[in-house]
């Protein structure tokens, strides 16, 4: 066929990718649930100006990062899974 294009797309890499990607803020998530556990407990005990705003600011953070990973799962359910599917269609590979 002349004229026409062609691409080649690999659906294992984006599926590894994607795997990767949620695997990456599954963990995010859970070391800032066990930093959070840890910072109170300390709270409790060590309560200097600098601890505070340690602590401040990690909340800070944390506030910031839930909201991402919220919307990175969002675009791997809503953009990186059907893209994932419609390429395997395409192919003839076996998943």
């Amino acid at each position: 066929m002349t004229g026409m294009s062609r691409i080649d797309v690999d659906w294992q890499a984006i599926h590894k990718f994607r795997n990767n990607l949620l695997n990456i803020t599954e963990d995010l998530q859970e070391q800032l649930k066990r930093t959070d556990a840890v910072i109170e407990d300390v709270a409790t005990e060590w309560n200097d100006p600098q601890f505070r705003k340690f602590n401040n600011d990690f909340q800070e953070d944390k506030a910031l990062i839930k909201p991402l990973c919220e919307r990175i799962e969002d675009f791997e359910a809503e953009v990186l899974r059907p893209f994932e599917n419609r390429i395997k269609g395409w192919t003839d590979d076996d998943f």
